[in-house]
């Protein structure tokens, strides 16, 4: 269970780096959204790696995934990330 908990600290930890970045210009936000994708890609590979898991598990899965995505989405559009 190690690296699962692992997993979800990384793509924490690169959210929160990717929000922040945005203040620091394009090329560290570049930089920390592909961090941000090579994270929740990982999350996609640990979540497939348990086809067994309770709908509740996949609901908070998707939720962190949906968030992200909302975020991004935001960003481009030039409206306030929540």
């Amino acid at each position: 269970m190690g690296f699962e908990q692992d997993v979800l600290t990384r793509v924490t930890e690169a959210r929160a780096n990717a929000v922040a970045a945005g203040a620091r210009g394009r090329a560290e936000a570049a930089a920390a959204e592909g961090a941000l994708t090579g994270a929740l890609r990982s999350l996609f590979a640990v979540v497939e790696n348990y086809p067994d898991l309770k709908a509740s598990a996949n609901v908070g899965v998707a939720a962190v995934v949906e968030g992200s995505l909302v975020w991004r989405a935001e960003r481009f559009r030039g409206a306030p990330a929540t």
